[in-house]
């Protein structure tokens, strides 16, 4: 009996720390992958140059504002209203903010919000952003949270802040229902 470990080639394997999704459908993540535990072709692995920000780089990638851009550059048309990002794209991500601009306190509330997103499922964008009767945002409590830290850096005003929700769950809820009538 040969083990699995025998049939993989090691050269296809990757393991990074952070890993992001090549296909996503109404959901915005960027896994933190402190175990380097491997993966293959349905990701794509972000390896650092300095891996002391790497929670704070995760965090970033995780917000609202990158989702925004994930919906701009993505490729669409893959059916069931997927949204590809495949690395050229994945390069023209701006990082939002990078970590040297965040005070020692502003790193440490980042941290400390990162780790309850990560602690729950990330939900589908109606649960994560949801426009209520008033024509309000209510947004998960942990990812308000990052995104305040990262809208506050950037001096977002609340209108900005608004805009960003309201871009980015019309550009998913079109993609998804164009998908659907098809």
């Amino acid at each position: 009996m040969r083990l699995i470990t025998d049939l993989v080639d090691e050269k296809k394997i990757v393991r990074t720390p952070l890993v992001w999704d090549v296909i996503r459908g109404e959901r915005h993540i960027c896994r933190y992958n402190p175990e380097m535990f491997a993966f293959t072709h349905n990701f794509h692995g972000i390896s650092l140059h300095n891996q002391d920000s790497v929670v704070q780089i995760c965090a970033c990638l995780n917000s609202t504002l990158t989702w925004l851009f994930v919906e701009t550059l993505g490729r669409r048309g893959l059916g069931g209203g997927g949204l590809s990002l495949m690395v050229e794209e994945l390069r023209k991500i701006p990082l939002i903010v990078h970590p040297e601009h965040f005070s020692g306190d502003t790193k440490k509330n980042l941290q400390s919000v990162f780790s309850v997103l990560t602690s729950r499922p990330v939900f589908n964008i109606n649960t994560e952003i949801a426009k209520n009767d008033n024509d309000m945002y209510d947004v998960y409590t942990d990812r308000f949270d990052l995104d305040s830290i990262i809208f506050d850096v950037l001096n977002l005003t609340p209108g900005e802040r608004d805009g960003v929700y309201e871009a980015v769950t019309q550009l998913v809820t079109t993609r998804l229902e164009k998908a659907k009538n098809k």
